[in-house]
């Protein structure tokens, strides 16, 4: 069966339809996220979050991977916004779903601990390029394929150089399904109670060096921790099934 799956002629045929797939799910996606969303109780820490949210504008709204399904459809349309899409033929349906909700796009992902780069030197251009632009831009702390909850550079550079603030950000529903993935993607379900919190901003200096970097990725990653654990309380949630099991050591035998 493997084998028929790997076979040229399957995978043309993986390729020719995986666009009409797409357009056929970003609706569906959209529906889903508003009835999300309708259906839930909303208590928000700040409850002036958005107001809050105009005054540090542009900002960079930072989140953890996984944890951000909600946010197109929570974001105010009144803010001008961007957000990454990987650079490949799955973000499709993103893009769709992302253009529904007012929210623009940066094409590229960070490479990691990959070899190929996958278009993160681009994206950072057009992050700092968005924020000076008038635009706030959502990004995760931690890129594929992990470790999740360990917060990048990336992130923190892009702050010092456009001189503008990282803020903590996070929702979570009492209600939820997490998928077995290295980040627990969380699917959140209807008729929940729904928890949005929103942490104090984060200044990167502009001239800072690697040492001062490195200060601020941990303060980014301490907050990011924090501010998400807020989310899953406002919801009333247990955020356990929804926290990625931590990797195990990497030892000389595995490279």
């Amino acid at each position: 069966m493997a084998s028929l799956w790997k076979n040229p002629w399957m995978r043309a045929q993986r390729v020719r339809l995986r666009r009409p797939l797409q357009i056929l799910l970003a609706p569906i996606v959209i529906n889903y996220l508003k009835l999300v969303v309708k259906t839930s109780t909303i208590v928000a820490d700040p409850p002036d979050y958005v107001d809050r949210g105009k005054q540090l504008h542009p900002s960079i709204i930072a989140l953890w991977h996984g944890q951000f399904l909600l946010l197109p459809a929570i974001y105010p349309p009144e803010v001008p916004g961007r957000a990454i899409v990987a650079k490949h033929d799955d973000a499709e349906a993103l893009r769709r779903i992302l253009k529904h909700f007012g929210l623009g796009l940066v094409r590229g992902a960070g490479a990691a601990h990959r070899k190929r780069d996958r278009g993160g030197a681009e994206a950072a251009h057009g992050l700092i390029a968005s924020l000076r632009e008038g635009f706030s831009i959502a990004l995760t702390g931690d890129i594929p394929p992990g470790p999740a909850r360990k917060c990048g550079l990336g992130i923190v550079m892009i702050s010092s150089r456009s001189g503008r603030p990282i803020v903590p950000f996070a929702v979570a529903t009492s209600r939820y399904r997490s998928v077995n993935s290295w980040s627990r993607m969380t699917i959140n379900l209807p008729f929940s109670r729904l928890g949005i919190a929103m942490g104090d901003p984060i200044h990167v200096p502009q001239d800072a060096g690697p040492a001062v970097l490195e200060t601020y990725r941990q303060r980014v990653e301490a907050a990011l921790n924090a501010i998400t654990a807020k989310a899953y309380r406002l919801a009333g949630a247990d955020m356990t099934r929804a926290t990625p099991l931590p990797r195990p050591a990497r030892t000389a035998e595995s490279g």
